[in-house]
């Protein structure tokens, strides 16, 4: 007759423990290599718009109004966004890439999670006109396709100035937020120049 064995009462007791960690582990692994097949964002840009020297063509050309590319806004929006790039003790913006889609900021960041996981997160933002300032307020955050509570790293409001310097004679009367594009529509301050 056999004789049954008995089993160790701490190896019954760490068992479902030892499941449990083995489980937080491959959902960690799996999450990691989903998120991980966006190729990672820099700094990186071409440089942002000389406004004056676009105000001095509009003039020359008789036109009264101005266009800031996206890749224009990228730039001005990704200084701003460098500046705020600490979002708390253990996370880091590491990169951005901004596009336009009308009234909506669609903003790509990497953030950086204890220095070593990067999560390629997408935040949403609606763009208004606040003179002197074009006004990006957050409205959502992604995580490829699932999304976040905005409060979880929330870069908050951006601002990107539009104000011309007092050499230049105009003044910004309306922004209006096209497919690809911000168009502001001048006013000239000075008639005589």
């Amino acid at each position: 007759m056999a004789v049954p064995q008995k089993v160790k009462p701490v190896r019954r007791a760490f068992a479902p423990l030892l499941w449990l960690l083995v489980i937080a582990g491959l959902l960690v692994g799996g999450t990691a290599a989903y998120v991980s097949t966006e190729p990672p964002l820099d700094w990186s840009s071409q440089g942002g718009p000389d406004l004056a020297e676009k105000v001095r063509g509009m003039i020359a050309s008789q036109s009264l109004s101005v266009a800031i590319t996206e890749a224009e806004l990228n730039a001005l929006v990704k200084a701003n966004l460098y500046e705020e790039r600490r979002l708390g003790e253990q996370a880091e913006m590491t990169g951005a890439d901004v596009a336009l889609d009308g009234d909506t900021l669609i903003v790509r960041t990497d953030v950086t999670i204890a220095g070593s996981i990067r999560l390629p997160l997408t935040h949403r933002f609606r763009l208004e006109w606040e003179k002197p300032d074009v006004k990006a307020t957050h409205v959502s955050t992604a995580l490829k396709d699932i999304p976040l509570p905005a409060s979880l790293l929330a870069i908050g409001t951006i601002r990107v100035p539009l104000a011309f310097d007092a050499r230049i004679p105009a003044e910004i009367e309306t922004v209006s937020f096209e497919a690809d594009e911000v168009r502001l529509k001048l006013k000239l301050t000075n008639p005589f120049f």
